[in-house]
C-alpha cells in the first residue's frame, strides 16, 4: 500500500456552450491511496540493488477548480476517483530507493458550478503524470534475538 499528497498546477481550456467561447478546469491538490503489485526483476549489479516493476491502482482524489470566462462564473469541489499506473523502483542504497512512475488520474464528469443559475457547468478531469521519487524503507522489524549457549 501507497498514499501520497501534491499540491498541484495542472490545469485544461477548452470551448463551451453553442457560441465556443472559453472554459476550463485544473486540479489544485491531488492524494491517492494506492496498492502495488510487483515482481522482482533483479539487479544491475554494481552499486544498485534489487529492481522491482509494479502496476499500481486505487483511489485518487482531488481539489478540481472550474471556470467559463462568457459568464465569469467558477467553481471549486473536492472529487473522488480512480487512478491506475506502472512503474520501476530500485534499490541503491540501504533502506533508500528511487522510483519513476507513472499515473493516470481520472476524477470524472462532475458538476462544478453554475455559470448561469440553473445550468451547471460539468468539468471532465483527467490527467496522466509521470513523476520520480526517492523513498525510504523503515526497518520496523525487531532485529533477531541472540542465540544463547547453555554450554
Amino acid at each position: 500500500m501507497e498514499a501520497d499528497g501534491s499540491w498541484a498546477d495542472i490545469t485544461g481550456t477548452g470551448s463551451c456552450g453553442a457560441d465556443q467561447h472559453a472554459c476550463g478546469g485544473g486540479i489544485e491538490a491531488l492524494g491517492t491511496v494506492r496498492g502495488r503489485l510487483g515482481i522482482d526483476a533483479g539487479s544491475f549489479g554494481g552499486p544498485f540493488g534489487p529492481v522491482l516493476l509494479y502496476a499500481t491502482g486505487g483511489l485518487a482524489v482531488g481539489d478540481v477548480h472550474g471556470w467559463d470566462s462568457l459568464h465569469g462564473g467558477s467553481g471549486s469541489s473536492v472529487l473522488a476517483g480512480w487512478t491506475v499506473g506502472a512503474g520501476v523502483e530500485v534499490m541503491f542504497a540501504k533502506n533508500w530507493s528511487a522510483k519513476l512512475e507513472y499515473l493516470h488520474v481520472d476524477l470524472g464528469d462532475h458538476n462544478i458550478f453554475s455559470a448561469v443559475p440553473p445550468y451547471p457547468e460539468y468539468v471532465t478531469t483527467k490527467a496522466n503524470i509521470v513523476r520520480a521519487g526517492i523513498n525510504y524503507h523503515f526497518d520496523l522489524a525487531p532485529p533477531p534475538a541472540p542465540l544463547v549457549s547453555k554450554y
